[in-house]
């Protein structure tokens, strides 16, 4: 099947950088919108498209689906890459790092990013460090219990002498441009290599990340909520096509942002199929009740509201490395040992390692990534954990043809609405 693409980009606050005046060919009768992770700058994501683009002509002309007659897929790029500092950055990198992330921050976390910034000089000083952490942590704290717990990392003592203990030695960041991450909170900052020295300018180094970590974070949803939900919303036709969703890492947090809100702009633009790749954001995203007291996830609504009315996919293993690295950086955090740590039951767990929990519409009758020539049985409106140990071997391994095989299943079972 030939596949139209096109591409947008997005500034950081959700506003257009560039679009096409048109945005799907006429005629198109289905839409798949494609979102990257974090680290991955414009070729990097362009690359990532090109290649599920691939995949997913294939296994299109191999799916039953008489009603998808025409595909168009669409790329978004967002600002992803401005993130983890090495573990050697000195205290003008560091400076020059928190400046640079603050001039594209939020306006709530660009003084206090600005603020740390100008106390780098100063962390020889315990006043300078205190001063250092209270800005940062400032900015952590405004982010947990949102979607997931809050971080203990920062519960008593100097923050900054807490992140400055922390000694993985066995452990090495990722080489830098390789896509990783995994999961959510401090997890998901510690297999970046945010947690790599044990200096005081380690230290803040550590900290600085766990707060750039966050702010990306927030990015990938602002990006989602205030930028791709409406755009899409505004310049889809009415009459169609049908809307499909694929997001890898923090850019399945982008496009499950963007069904959430799409349809509070126009009532039908409702989301045909969702597909989560090694998605990095809270595996309680979709609960129904977490936590004590219990409360709903924060993308709950999605579900009960209408914005989803075909399958939503979630591939999940324990094979991303960046998992199984980020949680024993965190046991170090909570004094947690055990073969637990990161799992199902773990309230820091996220989608890609586990899957959707405490979630009444996982479906049980396809627990798996299937081959591909072996036929998927999805449900629309249910949610299917695909456990991905067979094919995904680590956080990047999304681009195999069994990936292609599962979202032409989801956008062939979305097309039947």
């Amino acid at each position: 099947m030939e596949i139209d693409h096109a591409e947008i980009v997005f500034r950081a606050d959700g506003a257009v950088e560039t679009a096409p005046p048109e945005i799907v060919p006429a005629g198109t009768s289905d839409v798949v919108v494609m979102a990257h992770g974090w680290n991955n700058d414009a070729a990097a994501a362009r690359s990532l498209f090109e290649a599920w683009r691939a995949r997913l002509a294939d296994a299109l002309d191999a799916v039953p689906a008489p009603t998808v007659r025409r595909v168009a897929t669409l790329g978004v790029i967002w600002p992803s890459q401005q993130f983890a500092l090495p573990a050697t950055t000195t205290p003008q990198q560091l400076q020059e790092h928190l400046g640079a992330v603050a001039a594209t921050a939020a306006p709530a976390d660009r003084d206090a990013l600005a603020a740390a910034g100008a106390q780098v000089p100063a962390l020889d000083t315990a006043d300078g460090r205190d001063a250092f952490a209270s800005r940062l942590v400032d900015v952590i704290g405004a982010r947990t219990g949102l979607d997931e717990p809050a971080v203990p990392l920062l519960a008593e003592g100097s923050t900054l002498r807490t992140a400055a203990g922390v000694r993985p030695t066995d452990l090495d960041p990722p080489p830098e441009g390789v896509p990783h991450g995994a999961v959510a909170t401090v997890p998901e900052a510690a297999a970046a290599g945010l947690f790599g020295a044990d200096s005081l300018l380690g230290g803040a180094v550590q900290l600085a990340n766990l707060a750039t970590f966050y702010v990306m974070k927030d990015r990938a949803g602002v990006v989602g909520e205030q930028g791709v939900g409406p755009f899409l919303a505004e310049r889809l036709p009415a009459d169609g096509p049908r809307l499909h969703l694929v997001g890898h890492s923090f850019g399945a947090r982008l496009v499950t942002a963007a069904a959430l809100s799409a349809p509070g702009h126009r009532s039908s633009a409702v989301t045909h199929s969702l597909s989560l790749l090694q998605a990095a954001f809270s595996h309680y995203a979709f609960a129904e009740k977490w936590g004590d007291p219990g409360q709903a996830g924060s993308f709950r609504g999605l579900l009960t509201q209408g914005g989803l009315v075909g399958p939503m996919l979630v591939s999940h293993t324990r094979n991303d490395e960046a998992v199984g690295l980020a949680y024993a950086l965190a046991s170090r955090f909570r004094d947690q040992i055990g073969s637990a740590l990161g799992g199902p039951g773990d309230p820091y767990g996220g989608l890609g390692s586990n899957g959707a929990q405490l979630t009444p519409e996982v479906t049980p009758d396809e627990p798996r990534l299937r081959p591909v020539g072996e036929p998927y049985h999805l449900v629309p409106r249910r949610v299917h954990n695909l456990l991905a140990d067979a094919f995904v071997h680590d956080h990047g391994d999304v681009r195999g043809p069994e990936i292609g095989h599962a979202l032409a299943a989801a956008i062939a079972c979305g097309a039947t609405l």
